[in-house]
């Protein structure tokens, strides 16, 4: 078996095992929730967003400095979701980390030329897993500032056994990922080096974590890039397109980016796909929280049904999109109703009843027309 804990455990609480950790092969975990800094910056951006509506506009992240490092500060709580549109800035030019990045192998296909001078309109949603809320979780992501960049990363909860928060990785991972896309050219940096940015901004923290980028460039072109259980959907004219596989070296042991000392696997390591994208196109990026509660025929019918609410390219609609999805996969991981995780535990032997609780991270990008201000929610 690849689980650590016997069968008979698997009824309420499946725990997902660390890469090689240092101390023991038998180290589990939960996936996790949340993007955030540390020590009073921290403490005063959530404040910020304790006086922030849930979904606010792009003027507030017009008002910071672009030059700083943006990231958001979310505080879950049981069924609450606060979505990215607050974003807070800080850092000093000596905590900006320059990152050099190297070129992972691309194995996929040209895709063919989509809509040129691609714009993307992006919002975001999380959840924190009931019994993390209080920290906000253990999940990382970023968007660039133009929204053409973006990532989710799964900090490997099992790294609490060594007393270190699982978290802080994941936090790392967003750090670097988003620094890496800053300074790179977007139509020609591919996701596997904006994740190698973020991997050597992490590797001298303890832990590890999943991680899924992708960039739409301006040729119409959508690069991805996954490893392990965190993933992407790409919906089109009402039908699911593509759905990215797992990466696992066996049930509920995904591959892993880890850090110094801890062999694991690498961006270099990465499922990597190309994609033609057009306006209208729907692309959905999520940690296993959400993809572990919730079948992809599922989110196509919550997506088709949002958009046919308000117009494909109205700037509140990926914000409206990412927060029903994460509402719909928290209520599903609270119920009895078995989901893709517990059928994946039954082929592979084990029991397991009614949806997983875990941390959920939906960023959500809608390919839109040209014209018009850019919005990110």
């Amino acid at each position: 078996s690849h689980l650590s804990v016997p069968p008979t455990m698997l009824l309420r609480g499946p725990l997902k095992r660390v890469l090689n950790p240092r101390k023991s092969s038998n180290f589990v975990l939960f996936g996790g929730g949340t993007v955030a800094s540390g020590g009073g910056i921290r403490k005063v951006a959530q404040q910020v967003l304790q006086n922030t509506v849930a979904s606010s506009s792009r003027a507030f992240s017009s008002l910071m400095q672009t030059s700083l490092r943006r990231i958001a500060i979310l505080s879950g709580s049981s069924g609450s979701i606060l979505t990215s549109a607050a974003w807070f800035s800080w850092a000093s030019d000596n905590e900006r980390r320059s990152v050099s990045t190297s070129a992972g192998p691309t194995t996929d296909a040209p895709a063919s030329t989509g809509d040129p001078k691609i714009r993307v309109e992006t919002g975001s949603a999380q959840i924190a897993h009931p019994s993390k809320r209080a920290k906000g979780g253990e999940d990382a992501f970023f968007i660039s500032k133009d929204g053409r960049a973006m990532g989710v990363f799964d900090g490997v909860g099992g790294w609490t056994e060594s007393g270190v928060d699982p978290r802080l990785y994941a936090v790392k991972l967003a750090e670097g990922s988003e620094a890496a896309a800053a300074s790179a050219d977007l139509n020609t940096v591919s996701p596997v080096q904006i994740m190698d940015g973020g991997y050597r901004n992490a590797f001298d923290t303890l832990g590890s974590s999943t991680a899924c980028v992708a960039v739409i460039r301006d040729d119409g072109t959508l690069h991805t890039a996954n490893v392990g259980d965190s993933g992407y959907m790409l919906i089109r004219d009402s039908k699911l397109l593509f759905k990215s596989a797992e990466q696992q070296h066996g049930f509920n042991f995904p591959y892993q980016l880890g850090c110094r000392g801890h062999p694991a696997d690498t961006p270099q390591s990465a499922q990597t796909h190309q994609h033609s994208v057009k306006s209208g196109d729907v692309l959905v990026l999520a940690t296993d929280g959400f993809f572990d509660n919730i079948f992809p025929e599922e989110v196509v019918s919550i997506v088709n049904s949002e958009v046919a609410k308000v117009s494909v390219s109205h700037p509140t609609l990926p914000a409206t999109l990412a927060t029903a999805l994460a509402q719909k996969a928290f209520s599903l991981s609270q119920s009895n109703k078995n989901g893709p995780f517990a059928m994946n535990a039954r082929k592979a032997g084990y029991r397991y009843d009614g949806g997983k609780p875990d941390d959920i991270t939906v960023v959500v990008g809608v390919v839109s027309p040209t014209e018009g201000p850019l919005s990110k929610l």
